[in-house]
Formats: structure tokens, sequence, C-alpha cells
């Protein structure tokens, strides 16, 4: 898994082959659909959920109401921020009583913190796929620590 440092608001990254050249390559993917997720180091189209399985057993945990509830306010989120990024660990804020992602800690994970971020973050992956934009998405560093989550970047058209 390959880490990059994401630059400062308003700097350049020195290293021109890092996030620009790559994102210039995954908009210009042969894969031209709309509601695509591109892998920002490969330029490939992602098609599917990682550790899928996993992702299946916990959701079959949950109501179509609760995961659809999920998936819904996962892109409100993102429509609100405004924002052409989304960092899917800083998404929900910490504490998730009384939103509709508590069944996940409580539901699906069954109390275990680690497996209701994995699939917090398999879901927010579910939720770009589904989205009618195009994105990439990598791994990245902020002040020479991992984020621990993916980020997301919306292409231009």
């Amino acid at each position: 898994m390959t880490t990059r440092v994401l630059p400062i608001a308003g700097s350049m990254p020195d290293d021109r082959s890092t996030l620009a050249t790559r994102t210039r390559r995954a908009t210009k993917t042969k894969a031209r659909t709309e509601g695509v997720l591109i892998d920002v180091d490969t330029g490939k189209v992602i098609t599917a959920v990682p550790f899928r399985r996993d992702f299946d057993v916990l959701r079959e945990r949950l109501s179509t109401a609760d995961f659809e509830a999920m998936v819904g306010r996962v892109n409100e989120l993102i429509d609100t921020s405004g924002s052409e990024i989304a960092t899917a660990g800083w998404l929900p804020g910490s504490d998730w009583t009384g939103t509709p992602f508590q069944p996940i800690y409580e539901k699906a994970a069954r109390n275990d913190f680690s497996r209701a971020a994995m699939f917090f973050g398999q879901l927010v992956w579910y939720t770009i796929m589904k989205r009618p934009e195009r994105w990439a998405s990598g791994r990245y560093q902020v002040d020479g620590r991992d984020i621990g989550s993916r980020t997301y970047f919306r292409l231009s058209r």
C-alpha cells in the first residue's frame, strides 16, 4: 500500500509525479462513463468494495432502511461540504450517537470499534462508487502521519 503526503491547502507539491499528475492520469482513463471510482496510482477503474465478504456480512446485520439512511447521510455530508475532496474518516465525526451511523457499531459490528471503522470506510467507498460523478481515491499523509482512511477526489468532467 502506497502512502503519499497531501499538500497543505494552497501549496503545490514539489514532485510533479505526485497527486496532480496521477489525478490527471486518472481523469484521462479510457472509462469515460459517469459514476466511476478510479485508483489514483494505477488509473484503473475500481468496481468493487474491498474485503467484500466482510462488508456483506456486516451489511446483512442492518435493515435496508438503516443502510439506505447511512448511504444518504454519506452523500449529504459530501454534498454539503462543498468540497472536491472527502476523507472517509473525517466525514462522520467521532460520536455516532443519534446518527444514521450508530447501527454500524451497535448492530453490524456488534460493539467492535475496529470492525465499525472498517465498515464505515467500506460504506464511503460503496457510496462514492454509486455517485454520478467521477472520483479518484488514494491513501495520504498529513504532517508526516498516515491519515488512516482513504481520501476521495472529485475529478473534473
